[in-house]
């Protein structure tokens, strides 16, 4: 059921972003153009030397803020520092090369209410798509699936630059883990610790266009993932033996 406060509440969207200047505007006007009115944009730059900085400023828009913050090449870092400096009862994020269509806040925020951990969505991938993987290609554009842990354990299905939630929730769970051992799962460690205690909905609508490339880590690290779970779990027999207990728990 949808909380009717949604429509009313102020979201903060949490743009990390580092030498994007060739795509950093395509991502603010997305923003822009969003037909819900109420959010204010956080711009984390990790001290570009690009124009990044000159095309933000640009702007001249009241509801963006430019903090130049040194992530040391952790981008949960980054996340977190945007979150602090976060006003709104909503999160959002959406990494500095993604586009929002223009319905994605108001069509997510619908979504959202106190039983639900997070909304993602599906995607449309512009950019390299030679190396796209597929996603959510199971869900009809027309539906909405409810995941749980058992589902997000066995791969991850959530898009960071399509997530919705609350910021309550993201403050109790800690937020995104900032280790280096989580570098490349910092995203999907996050939505599994969520996912124990609420549902997560993913719109198969997609209402992001995610940008594909080569040389990016975001997109590199999808190869990388398995390999880092399995020696996650190599390391932290523990962590194996709950998770391996959530999984042959009944919901």
């Amino acid at each position: 059921m949808e909380d009717r406060n949604n429509k009313h509440s102020l979201v903060s969207i949490i743009m990390p972003t580092y030498n994007q200047a060739e795509y950093i505007k395509a991502a603010i006007d997305s923003v822009i153009s969003q037909s819900y009115p109420t959010f204010e944009l956080i711009v984390i730059d990790n001290y570009s030397t690009d124009t990044t900085a000159d095309i933000v400023h640009a702007y001249h828009d009241p509801r963006i803020k430019y903090l130049k913050f040194n992530n040391n090449g952790v981008i949960s870092v980054a996340r977190n520092h945007g979150v602090k400096h976060a006003n709104g009862r909503i999160l959002a994020f959406l990494d500095s090369d993604d586009i929002w269509l223009p319905e994605f806040l108001n069509m997510q925020t619908k979504l959202l209410n106190d039983n639900v951990a997070l909304v993602s969505s599906s995607f449309e991938p512009i950019g390299n798509k030679a190396i796209c993987r597929h996603h959510l290609n199971y869900i009809n554009e027309n539906s909405v699936k409810i995941f749980d842990y058992k589902d997000i354990i066995n791969a991850n299905p959530i898009m960071t630059s399509s997530v919705v939630l609350y910021k309550t929730d993201f403050d109790h769970s800690g937020g995104f883990d900032e280790s280096v051992n989580f570098r490349f799962i910092e995203d999907w460690e996050l939505w599994l610790r969520l996912a124990v205690k609420k549902k997560v909905l993913i719109n198969g609508a997609k209402l992001i266009q995610y940008r594909i490339s080569a040389k990016s880590d975001r997109d590199l690290r999808d190869v990388k993932k398995s390999d880092r779970v399995c020696q996650l779990f190599i390391d932290n027999p523990l962590l194996f033996s709950l998770m391996a207990w959530i999984s042959a728990s009944p919901v």
